[in-house]
């Protein structure tokens, strides 16, 4: 009897999901009952286990099979699993597994990419945003579309990127949307942009990194770092402290990944070498000095797999899964224990077995092998989720928090992917956790996808 009732169950759960998934797709929802293994309508004819019947203005309008339905729930199901996710400083993007962003939070220059600068207090479409990479290689091999692409955000803008391979070598392009008033969508203007507008075409290696109000790509089959918006501490790395709404040369090639925090860039090299520019003042550069540099500087005695940096201080990841962190510390976010700044690299207490790495504005978080995360730092908004305010200058584990594979943290806020869902707490008087409120969360809450 219970394997009987097991079964009936399920097939209950597929009508109602798959009636439910075809009214999320812009169908609206009619009544449904479920009767045994049948679904039925009130006043229409039971439909078998293998038609469904389509709901259109309030009227039932033609059946499709069953498989047709399991297409349709499959592409409702990716169009809500989030695979990657940017933390800015009052908004919050994650682009889902069919290559689409949806974002929530604060709107005021369209930062979320809908058109509006209405804030939102959950997850909303970014018509146009993308992080689709298609590939289709010589012999007229069949395309395959998957989300390599990547995503960022600055203080109020957000940034993807996208693109192919159809011969050789893969080719990206850059688009953003949101506040653009030191021109660091690098396109020549000024303007803000209310949806994704392209502002770099292909040629580019996939590699970018949203400063406060600056940003960096890595172009050409080189890896050569361009950069554009607020310089005024040397950011850009063209050798100058002026302001550029175009993309300048820093001189710098080869690179494998780059990092922005509020006045700072950090650039990885293939060869693992890390190198920085920027405002110093808290030794965020990682060279031993507070000095600040207007062009690309080594991190002496550093051999990193990836790199992250946030407002004033700077993380890395080395090949043995440990860290190594530098830069401002007065809240712990360097994780060694102490709030002593520090200009050169030192590692991060009892943390090991790290595959991924984020760093907000004086937080820092990591995700381990298995899908642990730990975050350490400033905790006045709860953003270390580990269910109180208490500030840490070790790493702590975040609670309920499992199998976690991204995490970025915001300025009061961290977010991250855990189990194919989304996962945000902290600060959230703007709506920046997308869970339908503007209530503080010390712990994880569920994204309301």
């Amino acid at each position: 009897m219970a394997r009987k009732d097991e079964g009936m169950n399920a097939r209950r759960l597929l009508c109602v999901v798959l009636v439910a998934s075809i009214a999320t797709l812009g169908m609206s929802a009619c009544q449904v009952r479920v009767a045994g293994t049948r679904c039925r309508v009130p006043g229409t004819t039971a439909q078998d286990a293998t038609h469904v019947l389509v709901c259109k203005q309030g009227r039932w309008r033609r059946t499709i099979t069953k498989a047709q339905a399991a297409m349709i729930l499959v592409a409702v199901i990716n169009a809500r699993t989030p695979v990657g996710v940017a933390a800015g400083n009052g908004h919050t993007c994650m682009s889902m597994k069919d290559s689409n962003l949806r974002c929530w939070g604060f709107n005021s220059s369209g930062q979320l990419g809908d058109g509006t600068t209405t804030s939102r207090l959950v997850p909303t479409l970014a018509p146009g945003a993308t992080t689709r990479f298609t590939t289709q290689l010589s012999g007229g091999s069949p395309v395959v579309e998957t989300n390599l692409g990547s995503i960022d955000a600055g203080a109020e803008f957000t940034c993807t990127q996208s693109g192919g391979q159809f011969a050789a070598t893969p080719s990206y392009s850059t688009s953003c949307w949101g506040y653009n008033g030191f021109g660091q969508f690098g396109d020549g203007s000024t303007t803000n942009r209310l949806t994704s507008s392209s502002v770099s075409g292909g040629n580019q290696t996939g590699v970018m990194a949203a400063g406060t109000v600056h940003l960096c790509i890595a172009v050409g089959f080189s890896g050569a770092v361009q950069c554009a918006g607020q310089n005024a501490a040397g950011q850009l790395g063209n050798g100058a402290t002026t302001p550029s709404s175009t993309k300048v040369d820093t001189g710098l090639s080869g690179v494998a990944a780059l990092a922005a925090g509020s006045s700072h860039t950090c650039a990885l090299k293939g060869d693992g070498a890390v190198w920085c520019w920027g405002a110093n003042g808290s030794g965020q550069l990682g060279d031993g000095t507070t000095t600040q540099r207007t062009v690309p500087t080594l991190v002496p005695g550093l051999s990193a797999s990836a790199i992250t940096a946030g407002g004033d201080h700077t993380c890395a990841l080395l090949g043995d899964g440990t860290v190594k962190c530098w830069g401002a510390n007065a809240d712990g976010q360097l994780g060694i224990g102490t709030t002593v700044a520090s200009s050169s690299p030192v590692a991060v207490l009892g943390l090991g077995g790290v595959t991924a790495l984020s760093a907000g504005a004086d937080h820092s978080c990591a995700v381990l092998t298995g899908g642990g995360l730990w975050c350490w730092g400033a905790n006045a908004t709860g953003q270390l989720g580990t269910g109180d305010t208490t500030t840490s200058a070790t790493p702590h584990v975040v609670q309920t928090v499992t199998g976690a594979t991204a995490v970025s943290a915001g300025f009061g806020h961290t977010c991250a992917i855990a189990a194919g869902k989304g996962w945000c707490w902290g600060r959230n008087d703007l709506g920046q956790l997308g869970d339908g409120t503007t209530v503080g969360r010390l712990s994880p809450v569920q994204v309301a996808f």
